[in-house]
């Protein structure tokens, strides 16, 4: 599947592009995630390659070079001593613009008695060159190979518009082109819970949140033709489609429709956080535009 070829420049920079992305929502306290972190990470250089991988953020959130002796060094004091019970993990293909390829990791200590639908999280970004090179099914394995390694809530993958700040300028691009997705993790990670975070092609289900759903046969007899629900660990996972579409509003098409019955069905189990993350051209929250997206399969 080929989507829109997508880079907004500001500056002489990219400050948005359009690449592919799987977010996973961990249901676990973050002193019991260095070996499944450690795992997502060999997991995701072995896709991306080691050699596309070129910096990391350090405690001060200063970009450093990235070595194999780096990375045993990351693994070990992002969840010893001071970072026992919080911490995370950023490497990144550069620091120039958006990056095309990065791991991104925060965790901190669950359940959060004041705030008992927090949850840690993984977010990787892929270049689209790697999707088109591996395919569907290959990304689609990827995925839930990674989402094997965790105890999730919720997870999902999709085509992505990438940006660092400009979350107003890739919000924009979605009106045209639903499919592309845009979601803040730090924001929607602080109250998700057991829900989902909305509809997109790959999906998967945590075991709380499969168990009121009636199962795999319960969703399969729901879900209309084209999708498919399979185990995945201890999840499930429900695949809209043999490949992603990002749809085309000024085309009028039908290539989205298996979305939204997809959000018709599951709308009651999908999140809209608190936090206000997109932003009007000002810069100031625009809960509007949020809703707007959040919604963009149940009009």
């Amino acid at each position: 599947m080929q989507w829109p070829n997508i880079e907004v420049i500001i500056g002489g920079r990219i400050k948005v592009r359009d690449g592919f992305r799987a977010v996973y929502f961990i249901n676990a306290p973050h002193s019991s995630l260095r070996d499944p972190v450690s795992k997502a990470l060999d997991c995701y250089m072995d896709a991306v390659g080691f050699e596309n991988l070129r910096l990391f953020v350090d405690e001060q959130g200063d970009t450093n070079e990235l070595t194999s002796a780096a990375i045993t060094d990351l693994l070990t004091s992002r969840f010893s001593d001071d970072y026992e019970l919080d911490g995370g993990l950023a490497i990144l293909s550069t620091d120039i613009g958006i990056a095309d390829a990065r791991f991104y990791y925060y965790g901190t200590e669950l359940p959060d008695p004041r705030n008992p639908g927090l949850r840690n999280y993984v977010d990787l970004w892929f270049p689209t060159k790697l999707f088109h090179e591996r395919g569907a099914d290959g990304m689609a394995k990827l995925f839930t190979d990674i989402g094997n390694l965790f105890p999730l809530s919720s997870a999902y993958a999709s085509p992505a518009l990438l940006y660092n700040q400009e979350v107003a300028e890739a919000a924009r691009r979605t009106v045209r082109f639903p499919g592309f997705d845009i979601l803040d993790p730090a924001a929607v990670c602080v109250d998700i819970g057991n829900r989902i975070p909305g509809v997109y092609w790959l999906l998967l289900i945590g075991q709380d949140l499969a168990g009121g759903l009636g199962g795999v046969e319960m969703l399969r007899s729901r879900l209309f033709e084209g999708a498919t629900v399979t185990p995945s660990g201890e999840s499930l996972c429900i695949r809209l489609g043999p490949e992603p579409v990002v749809g085309d509003r000024n085309r009028q098409g039908r290539e989205m429709d298996l979305y939204r019955s997809a959000a018709h069905l599951l709308e009651p189990l999908l999140h809209e956080p608190k936090i206000t993350y997109i932003l009007d051209e000002s810069g100031l929250p625009d809960r509007e535009a949020l809703e707007r997206w959040y919604r963009r399969f149940l009009k």
